[in-house]
């Protein structure tokens, strides 16, 4: 409990409590609250301070304070969302995708060939900070949305990392997921929650309950899918529009 912050039904911060750390801390995330902006939060600081937030009379706690500025643009400001959607119901779904990803689309290729072609770009199946609000699209999910799973709350860029390290858990890769999404930066490190994000994912992959026979089905209705407009929707986005 470092940090609460109150967020209305119209994304309006209304109570910005103080933070319990030292004062010029304090003094800083008052700042971005206020005034929206995104600046540079410091690594450590964003890593360990979880936020409250209320949207639409239900509570939840944030992957981090970079949680509530919505998906990673450069218009990126606190508010930027649409609503919190829950995937807790949806997993089997992700599993069914991702057993296509591996087991269809990458037939006869190692699991570690496929995270490499597949885990960085906009129409990569694997890059689940596109890829997830596509795939549920039909249940409901905003392009714009923060997601909910097991009661805390992710930005786009924190729950693509949290389904990637989960589904490559889950199907037994034998690299680590954080060391990968480290080596998958250029010239910096990865953030620290967004690794936050890879850890939790990896730990919901040991604690699944799925139905293997519903995954099996959304797994054949995905090669239906992708089969249908085969490499064409990579190019035209027949999906969903993040503009």
């Amino acid at each position: 409990n470092k940090g609460k912050i109150i967020i209305t039904d119209d994304n309006e911060i209304v109570d910005v409590p103080a933070i319990k750390n030292d004062i010029n801390e304090k003094k800083l995330i008052l700042l971005y609250a206020c005034i929206g902006l995104f600046i540079d939060l410091k690594a450590q600081y964003s890593y360990w301070t979880t936020l409250i937030i209320k949207i639409n009379d239900k509570t939840y706690r944030t992957n981090s304070i970079a949680s509530i500025f919505g998906r990673d643009h450069n218009k990126a400001y606190i508010g930027r969302f649409q609503n919190v959607f829950e995937i807790d119901n949806f997993l089997e779904i992700i599993i069914g995708h991702s057993d296509y990803v591996f087991y269809d689309r990458y037939l006869d290729q190692p699991l570690e060939f496929c995270v490499k072609e597949e885990s960085v770009g906009y129409n990569k199946l694997l890059d689940y900070k596109w890829e997830l609000y596509r795939i549920l699209k039909d249940q409901g999910i905003q392009p714009n949305d923060l997601v909910a799973i097991d009661n805390i709350v992710y930005n786009a860029n924190e729950i693509g990392n949290y389904i990637w390290a989960m589904v490559l858990s889950y199907h037994g890769i034998l690299l680590n997921p954080n060391w990968i999404a480290e080596a998958g930066t250029k010239n910096r490190n990865d953030e620290p929650w967004e690794q936050k994000a890879i850890d939790r994912g990896k730990e919901k992959a040991n604690k699944l309950e799925i139905n293997r026979e519903n995954v099996l089905q959304y797994r054949l209705e995905f090669r239906l899918l992708y089969e249908e407009v085969d490499k064409s929707w990579r190019d035209i986005n027949p999906f969903i529009d993040f503009k």
